[in-house]
């Protein structure tokens, strides 16, 4: 596994691109490079991953403020070149359960058996969970999209 993710991160590092120019900044205040959500708080990045040839990046992201709270979901973007994101609907939110106060940090990986799979911390009434996620043609509690 550890092997797999070195292998994963050279994979990005070669295709890191140079800035692009300033012009492409359609509002002052929004950074011309690094990955940012149409609207809301952004924090940890989790799980970056390569996926049939795309890459994928999950956040700590709250669309609904731009302050901490609880209720985290998970954002999603994709990119094929690591400079031009589309941003993708909610990769993993709270449920009833073992998650219901947020989703928070976690990893993802393609599986043995070529799935995308993420684990992320799940939190409940002030306990830590560790909860998995995977791609699946139909799941009981989370699904998580790869497009």
């Amino acid at each position: 596994m550890i092997a797999r993710v070195a292998k994963q991160m050279a994979l990005l590092a070669q295709h890191v691109a140079p800035a692009p120019p300033v012009s492409r900044v359609k509002r002052a205040a929004r950074p011309a490079y690094h990955l940012a959500p149409k609207s809301g708080w952004i924090n940890d990045p989790n799980g970056p991953l390569v996926f049939n040839g795309t890459y994928h990046l999950f956040y700590q992201h709250n669309p609904n403020s731009s302050e901490w709270q609880w209720g985290l979901v998970w954002g999603h973007a994709k990119s094929k070149d690591l400079v031009n994101w589309e941003h993708l609907p909610v990769g993993i939110a709270p449920s009833p359960g073992l998650d219901q106060d947020g989703c928070f940090s976690g990893c993802a990986t393609v599986d043995v058996d070529g799935r995308p799979s993420l684990l992320y911390t799940g939190v409940s009434s002030g306990v830590v969970i560790s909860c998995p996620a995977r791609q699946a043609a139909h799941a009981v509690q989370q699904v998580l999209l790869i497009r």
